[in-house]
């Protein structure tokens, strides 16, 4: 069937858990146009934000996309 899921749920849900990842400088920074880089967070930190994204919504980030968002 089809999944439909609140995009402001999944917004907050999104920003909340980059804002809780231990490398994030300032949590309160954390917006949807804030840049990995600006949170002072790494290319590590970013998989591991992508490989908790993909247990909190059960889904599957594809490798391309998660290059794209580091460039």
């Amino acid at each position: 069937g089809e999944y439909y899921s609140d995009p402001m749920e999944v917004a907050e849900r999104t920003v909340r858990m980059i804002a809780l990842h231990d490398a994030c400088q300032d949590p309160s920074a954390v917006t949807l146009d804030s840049s990995f880089g600006s949170l002072g967070l790494n290319a590590l930190d970013m998989v591991e934000v992508f490989l908790g994204l993909e247990r909190e919504f059960d889904i599957e980030i594809d490798d391309e996309d998660c290059e794209a968002c580091g460039s």
